[in-house]
């Protein structure tokens, strides 16, 4: 964290011993690490620079941040409420706090509105759908419709509403359904449903976009596969994912789904190339290898590509040179093998391959033997 405004004052020894003291604190919850460093949530938070920061699993309850810079904040598991923090004059935009103070803000300037929503959010089911159906395929008014549908997903019990209204929001305006999924995402981690809905809408709306992609990242550890396959496959996609790329890595080597795995490999191997791309894809079954598969001369020979390989031949021929099919076929392979080592080196991701004595090494690790990993597959 660091205050907006500067100073050339000298950090004290007993600043310093506290800077080491919180790098090497294992903890890495924001409040955790405030109570570490002895800070007041009530005076030590205002005219800060909090830009981005990582609040999940944080109660923010009692904290003052008037005055400070929360533009981009996220997090998962969070609980606070509107008027709790403090947030007078902060900057909240595109952060988790947005969705709710945009709504504090209208239903204060709309109170019939207001009245409207807690009727809707007690009604029979069928009766509420039909009812935000109305609201939003009449186009009359659509920020009034979209107020009102968030604000019933936030109060109505029943999980047919708050799925429709899910999915009704695809039609509605972009920004407020991006603050509106941060919102449903801040509260939602112990309903994999909910949430594996959440992320799949804003990858598909947003997927594109940088922000997203903190959110991303923090699914990566949730309890439930779909969630975390869902999380994965909008991390690939994103512009940003070599920012994430250690964090994507440490998920995909303990992950036991080939789908994704595979998936990582096709991902990482364009960022190097072409050539490296084509080394890793498997020809024959149409798709990339899976690290965790052993790879032998035959099975790199037998998956190449046939087309590339024809025209190799086809060009020797042209030439009038002597074709010799052996000759060719080794040097393909070399060359095939010596970029998938340096995939291994660029990535720390290690393809294992039988020499001709038959030891297994891994392919770009300088300390070669590898060791098989346990666990099921999918």
């Amino acid at each position: 964290m660091k205050t907006i405004s500067h100073t050339d004052d000298l950090l004290s020894e007993e600043d310093w011993k506290l800077i080491r003291k919180l790098l090497d604190f294992p903890e890495t919850n924001f409040v955790e690490q405030a109570k570490l460093c002895g800070l007041d949530p009530a005076r030590d938070f205002q005219q800060l620079d909090l830009s981005n920061v990582d609040f999940s699993n944080c109660d923010l309850r009692g904290f003052d941040f008037s005055g400070t810079d929360l533009r981009g904040a996220f997090g998962v598991n969070l609980t606070w409420e509107v008027g709790d923090p403090v947030l007078d004059g902060a900057d909240t935009s595109d952060s988790l706090f947005t969705h709710q103070l945009q709504q504090q803000r209208y239903f204060r300037d709309h109170p019939d509105d207001l009245a409207l929503v807690k009727r809707l959010s007690t009604d029979y089911w069928a009766n509420t759908i039909t009812r935000i159906d109305d609201l939003i395929q009449s186009r009359n008014n659509p920020v009034r419709a979209t107020k009102i549908s968030h604000a019933v997903f936030a109060a109505h019990k029943d999980n047919s509403v708050r799925t429709h209204i899910l999915f009704l929001i695809r039609s509605t305006s972009a920004s407020d359904s991006k603050y509106f999924i941060y919102d449903s995402l801040s509260k939602s981690w112990n309903d994999p449903g909910q949430t594996d809905s959440c992320l799949r809408i804003l990858i598909t709306l947003f997927g594109d976009s940088g922000q997203p992609f903190n959110w991303l990242l923090k699914y990566l550890k949730h309890p439930d596969d779909t969630v975390r396959k869902t999380a994965f496959f909008g991390l690939i996609k994103s512009p940003k994912f070599t920012s994430g790329l250690a964090e994507i890595k440490a998920y995909i080597t303990a992950c036991r789904d080939r789908v994704q795995r595979r998936a990582f490999v096709g991902k990482t191997a364009k960022l190097l190339g072409s050539e490296t791309d084509a080394a890793l894809y498997n020809y024959k079954e149409g798709n990339y290898f899976d690290f965790r598969d052993t790879l032998t001369r035959q099975s790199l020979i037998d998956t190449r590509n046939p087309r590339s390989f024809a025209h190799i031949v086809e060009e020797a021929r042209i030439s009038k040179q002597s074709i010799n099919i052996e000759v060719i076929t080794e040097e393909q392979l070399q060359r095939r093998i010596r970029l998938i080592q340096q995939f291994g080196q660029a990535f720390g991701i290690y393809f294992k391959y039988i020499i001709a004595s038959g030891t297994t090494i891994e392919l770009g690790n300088n300390d070669g033997i590898s060791t098989d990993r346990a666990g099921p597959e999918r």
